[in-house]
């Protein structure tokens, strides 16, 4: 990952470190380590000094389309996990409320099958949530299908809740191909803008965000909780790395 850490796009860097330093994302599991709540000034004030290279960078169409792509990812992701969330619950509630085991039984075996790995899959990455929904109706049976159109929900049954839910995943996947394509004209545009400034940001950037995940080690934060910080960073590196070799051919 480390390698590609550096050819990430600015906008991205500026992306991920809203999502670390955002009292409603991911600030809540950094802050709860020793390290994780010294650092994160540190956080604060390098995310302040990205927006102000990106403020000083010149407007270009492919700034505003990446912004637009993001807010939109941003409130599909939304949606996406919000459906997740309301069947998985659902689900489990119905079960809880039969009086009949087989039924209960049955209402938990679908959940299983629709969620296999619980709700871990709503801080997911976006590539990884796009491939899980993908996967979804190949575990199902025309009986599922019954059962999902059988369960009432405000506004219909809960398989419509589910076309929904794959709905806003496959969105996820096409504006991740959108996305891909402006980070591609964007990291373009700062190479040849060449700003020494903006140079020397990113370089903090990596060393901070290499150090983030160095502190997450050293506190033993494992498991969804990790994952929420990493995998988006992870997924970034890779995707910057990828379309940095795509380039040099």
């Amino acid at each position: 990952m480390s390698q590609g850490l550096k050819h990430i796009s600015t906008p991205v860097m500026v992306s991920l470190l809203e999502a670390w330093i955002d009292p409603s994302r991911e600030r809540g599991i950094i802050a709860a380590v020793p390290l994780g709540k010294a650092y994160l000034p540190r956080l604060d004030a390098l995310y302040t000094e990205l927006k102000e290279t990106e403020a000083g960078a010149p407007a270009s169409e492919a700034s505003a389309r990446f912004e637009a792509l993001r807010r939109r990812q941003n409130e599909v992701d939304d949606r996406h996990d919000r459906k997740a969330r309301g069947i998985y619950h659902y689900l489990g509630a119905a079960a809880d409320l039969s009086d009949h085991p087989d039924e209960a039984q049955r209402l938990l075996e679908l959940r299983s099958r629709l969620f296999p790995n619980a709700l871990k899959v709503t801080g997911w990455s976006y590539a990884d949530e796009i491939a899980e929904v993908r996967l979804v109706n190949t575990r199902l049976d025309p009986a599922d299908h019954a059962l999902l159109q059988s369960l009432p929900v405000p506004g219909g049954a809960l398989a419509g809740a589910l076309e929904q839910w794959l709905s806003a995943g496959h969105e996820l996947g096409e504006l991740e191909a959108q996305r891909m394509v402006v980070e591609r004209e964007l990291s373009e545009e700062r190479a040849l803008a060449g700003s020494r400034d903006a140079t020397q940001a990113r370089a903090r950037w990596v060393q901070a965000a290499g150090m983030l995940v160095r502190i997450l080690d050293l506190e033993g934060v494992e498991g969804a909780q990790r994952d929420r910080v990493t995998n988006p960073l992870e997924h970034a590196a890779e995707k910057a790395e990828a379309l940095h070799g795509a380039g040099r051919q």
